[in-house]
């Protein structure tokens, strides 16, 4: 997850936080967060879902969610 994550910050920064960076960086810190709660560690879950909660509150402020991102995501 950490190693994702710092990819994904890399990719966001050259892209100029493009909004599909973001949305697409939110959903694999989603699958990151599932994968600690799979694993017993509801705290690490909890830890990564607040940061993906930071980034779709980000994006939905600049209106750039899909109206998939708010259904399926």
């Amino acid at each position: 997850g950490d190693e994702v994550r710092a990819a994904y910050k890399i990719m966001i920064a050259r892209g100029g936080n493009a909004r599909g960076h973001m949305r697409s960086f939110a959903m694999a810190m989603r699958s990151d967060a599932s994968v600690h709660y799979n694993g017993g560690d509801y705290a690490g879950a909890c830890r990564v879902w607040s940061e993906v909660m930071t980034v779709v509150d980000g994006l939905e402020r600049r209106v750039a969610l899909t109206d998939f991102d708010r259904n399926k995501a």
